[in-house]
C-alpha cells in the first residue's frame, strides 16, 4: 500500500471566527451578564430595605454626613424643624434630624438614620415657608418609599460590580460604571416623580395649596441649564415636567 503524505494543515488550531468578531461578542455577553445581574440584585435591595435594622440606618447616615461640612445654624435648624412638625406632628417630627451642610449647589436630600439634609445654598435661595415645607415633605417621601436605602444600596452594587470585574480605577470599570449610572438615573426619576407627589400633598394638607412647589420648581427651572433631552439622563426629571405632574394635582 502506498501513502501520500502531505503537510499538516497550519490553520487547525485558528477559530473561523474574525478576532474582532469575537471580541465583540464576548463583551456583549458581558454587559449583558452585568445588567442581569445588577438588575436582580437591585430588585433583591428592594424587597430587603424595609427590613434594615434603625441602628444600622443610623450608624450609615453618620459615616455619610461625616463626608460634608455640617454648620452649626440652630436658627435654620429650628425653624425648619417647626416647619416639619406643622406638616406630620410633633411627635413624628422627632424621628428625623436636620442638618444644614456647606454646598454651593441648591439641594436637598434625605440620608439613612432619619437626617434631612439642606445645603447652605438652599437656605440662602429660598425664604418663603412654604417652599421649604415642600422641600421637607419631598424627602420625607422618600422616606416613606425607602428610596434613600435603595439608593445607596443599588450604588453599592454598582461599585461592586465594577470593581469584580476589571479593578476599581481600570479605564472599563469606568465605562461599565457610567452605562449602569445612567440606568440607575432614570429609575431615581421615578423615585422623584413619587416624592414631589407626596410632599405636595403634605403641603395642601397644612397650607391649602401648592404654591410652594411650584415657586421651588420655578426657580430651578429658571436655574436649570440642560434641555428635555439632557435631563434623561439626570438624577431629577426636568423642572417643566414636575411642574406639569403637580399642575396635574391641582385639577
Amino acid at each position: 500500500m502506498q501513502f501520500n503524505y502531505k503537510a499538516p494543515d497550519t490553520s487547525v488550531n485558528v477559530s473561523s471566527v474574525s478576532p474582532l468578531k469575537r471580541g465583540i461578542q464576548l463583551i456583549a455577553s458581558l454587559s449583558i451578564a452585568v445588567l442581569v445581574v445588577y438588575t436582580l440584585l437591585g430588585l433583591l435591595i428592594n424587597v430587603l430595605a424595609p427590613y434594615l435594622p434603625a441602628s444600622l440606618e443610623t450608624r450609615m447616615g453618620k459615616a455619610i454626613l461625616a463626608e460634608w461640612t455640617v454648620e452649626e445654624d440652630d436658627a435654620t435648624v429650628e425653624s425648619y424643624q417647626e416647619i416639619l412638625e406643622k406638616l406630620i406632628g410633633q411627635e413624628e417630627a422627632s424621628v428625623y434630624e436636620i442638618r444644614i451642610i456647606d454646598m454651593d449647589q441648591v439641594n436637598a436630600f434625605a440620608i439613612p438614620g432619619g437626617f434631612i439634609v439642606f445645603s447652605t445654598a438652599f437656605v440662602e435661595a429660598f425664604e418663603d415657608e412654604e417652599t421649604v415645607a415642600f422641600a421637607l415633605g419631598h424627602e420625607l417621601g422618600h422616606f416613606m418609599n425607602r428610596d434613600h436605602i435603595k439608593a445607596y444600596g443599588r450604588s453599592m452594587v454598582l461599585y461592586t460590580i465594577t470593581g469584580l470585574i476589571s479593578g476599581e480605577e481600570s479605564a472599563s470599570s469606568t465605562l461599565f460604571l457610567d452605562v449602569l449610572s445612567k440606568a440607575e438615573m432614570k429609575f431615581s426619576q421615578s423615585d422623584e416623580l413619587k416624592a414631589d407627589a407626596y410632599g405636595a400633598g403634605l403641603l395642601y394638607e397644612a397650607y391649602g395649596s401648592y404654591n410652594g412647589g411650584l415657586e421651588f420648581f420655578d426657580y430651578l427651572r429658571d436655574d436649570y441649564s440642560h434641555g428635555q433631552l439632557a435631563s434623561y439622563f439626570d438624577s431629577h426629571p426636568h423642572p417643566e415636567k414636575r411642574v406639569k405632574e403637580l399642575k396635574k394635582l391641582k385639577n
